[in-house]
């Protein structure tokens, strides 16, 4: 065979193997099988009795907190009591100089004695018809201006004396023992130690929500002292201020608390009330209802129906779980369904979520 005979015998063999090389260059890459898995932010279902109880800084209040003043001015000469001093009701607190009301009261006395005298003589006398109608009207007013002019001396005696109007303790001595006062000036500020007041500050958002017709009559509130945490003692609801606090927008709500024999509670301590919702109000705040993120709820596409979306860590899946919607409120909606604490829900993104996706959940960076 000549060369040039082997050459066109290689040329188109070469040719469809630089041909069959330049196809498997243009041929597409495999397809990527991977499956993609979507993170999604987690929102962990609490303990509903957890979750109802609040708890609210207090301050303690005398039930009742009086000024005491003399209603008539003199020159004290007793002060029987000192600041903190626990008194009983009708004890004598303080005194003033009262010789002047004394000789007050001997002059009235007299003119009532005159007066009553004239007034028997003018009665026997008119009797037999020997004075007037009008001589013996006059005896008789005479009489009855006498008789309260008496009554005021005694009174104006008696207001020399300041009794105590109530067990309680001295809070504060407002002057010292021979002074000079006025009539109805501050002597002595006096607060009922046994009986106390709890204040609290309710947000506006919480109260709107509470029903005074739902409201519980059997529950007691619970308030704790710094010095004894450990010791809760029970008040019941007193008051409710429509008034909103300035500068806040909250209500003031009043609790009564009667004095601890155990422990020392004076006006002005603070301390802190735990108010369970759940007992309060049971119709709204009642077992079965969690609180979770508004953006965790969504309606199903073809039924109409409200759920979330669970997430199982058994096998990083999603399922859907039927809810029932209640109240709106600062902290999400509240829902009640077969969700129980510890249960793990997609707290954002659910639109495009399906049974059985799987996701895996969201780990923030650090910082982000």
């Amino acid at each position: 065979m000549t060369t040039s005979a082997l050459t066109q015998l290689i040329r188109p063999a070469a040719t469809a193997a630089v041909a069959l090389t330049l196809l498997a260059g243009c041929a597409e890459p495999p397809a990527d099988t991977t499956t993609v898995v979507r993170p999604v932010p987690l929102f962990t279902i609490t303990d509903q009795a957890t979750h109802q109880l609040r708890t609210f800084p207090a301050r303690i209040e005398a039930r009742e907190e009086t000024q005491l003043s003399f209603r008539v001015p003199g020159e004290l000469e007793q002060l029987n009591v000192l600041a903190g001093q626990a008194v009983a009701a009708g004890a004598l607190l303080a005194l003033l100089d009262d010789r002047d009301y004394r000789s007050e009261l001997a002059a009235r006395q007299a003119d009532f004695d005159l007066a009553d005298a004239d007034f028997r003589r003018l009665k026997t006398l008119r009797e037999r018809q020997v004075v007037s109608q009008a001589d013996f009207d006059n005896a008789q007013a005479r009489l009855s201006a006498a008789q309260v002019a008496l009554q005021m001396a005694k009174d104006r005696l008696a207001d020399t004396r300041l009794e105590a109007p109530y067990d309680g303790r001295i809070a504060q001595r407002l002057v010292q023992n021979h002074q000079s006062v006025q009539a109805m000036q501050p002597v002595l500020v006096m607060q009922d130690n046994v009986n106390l007041d709890v204040i609290i500050q309710v947000p506006e958002a919480l109260l709107s929500r509470i029903q005074e017709e739902q409201v519980s009559t059997e529950y007691q509130p619970e308030v704790r002292f710094a010095a004894a945490p450990s010791q809760s003692y029970p008040v019941s609801f007193k008051e409710l201020s429509t008034q909103i606090t300035p500068g806040s927008q909250s209500f003031e709500v009043r609790f009564a608390l009667t004095n601890p024999a155990q422990l020392t509670v004076l006006p002005g301590m603070a301390a802190t009330l735990e108010l369970d919702l759940a007992q309060l109000q049971p119709s709204t705040f009642g077992a079965g209802e969690i609180t979770v993120p508004v953006t965790a709820v969504i309606a199903d596409n073809t039924t109409g129906q409200d759920q979330v979306w669970v997430y199982q860590p058994d096998n990083g899946t999603v399922r859907p779980v039927a809810v029932t919607l209640g109240a709106i409120s600062q902290d999400g909606v509240t829902v009640q369904g077969p969700l129980t604490p510890g249960d793990q829900i997609v707290s954002a993104g659910v639109a495009s979520l399906r049974d059985g996706m799987a996701v895996k959940p969201l780990v923030r960076e650090r910082g982000i």
